[in-house]
């Protein structure tokens, strides 16, 4: 459980979802929207993944859901009438987009060419987070978020574009991939915790 306003810093209940049904999480959903009304806490909305149980309890929640025509991702309370409705968020968590992101890369030859440029050449790496491990991949790092988040991040950026530089004319082969990650150096922006209070922000700002 969290708060848009408020952190709450011990969750009220973690679930592993790996062996969970739609219908199993239905039960610990209501049961947890019982129990907090009961002691005072106005509950607005449920926020999941995407994972496969999460989806099919999202089904049962809007049966009649069409994402064709999202009309509404709102279901009734059961346990509150002075507040009748929630809201139903399917949220793929960042880290995980980064992660697929990084997996569906079809140059992802560049990245590793652009690793090898860099610590070959310069004493002091551009992108001195960079490690074997992130670029040559194994079934084991995979999966690990923060190696993704590293790869496709502004420093990333700064590194494929001197990288291009130092190639001339044939650096027009790396366009597309500067062009990927001018958009996933923005995922950056989601770490941050202030808020963005008006139009000029420089995090609103593409590179």
């Amino acid at each position: 459980m969290t708060s848009l306003i408020y952190r709450i810093p011990i969750p009220f209940c973690p679930f592993s979802t790996t062996s969970a049904s739609g219908h199993g999480l239905n039960l610990l959903l209501w049961k947890s929207v019982n129990m907090l009304s009961l002691f005072g806490f106005k509950i607005q909305y449920a926020s999941t993944d995407g994972a496969q149980s999460n989806m099919d309890h999202f089904k049962l929640l809007l049966p009649n859901f069409d994402s064709a025509n999202p009309t509404t991702c709102s279901f009734n309370n059961i346990y509150c009438k002075d507040n009748p409705k929630l809201i139903v968020i399917m949220d793929s968590h960042i880290n995980h987009v980064k992660e697929t992101l990084k997996l569906e890369i079809n140059s992802w030859d560049h990245f590793k060419q652009a690793y090898l440029w860099d610590i070959s050449i310069n004493p002091f790496p551009i992108h001195y987070k960079l490690t074997q491990e992130q670029i040559f991949l194994t079934s084991e790092v995979k999966m690990r978020n923060k190696l993704a988040e590293d790869v496709l991040d502004d420093e990333m950026l700064h590194l494929m574009e001197e990288y291009q530089s130092s190639l001339g004319e044939d650096g027009v082969k790396l366009d597309a991939t500067i062009a990927l990650l001018k958009c996933t150096c923005l995922i950056r922006n989601f770490r941050d915790p202030r808020p963005v209070t008006n139009s000029v922000d420089d995090r609103q700002r593409k590179p």
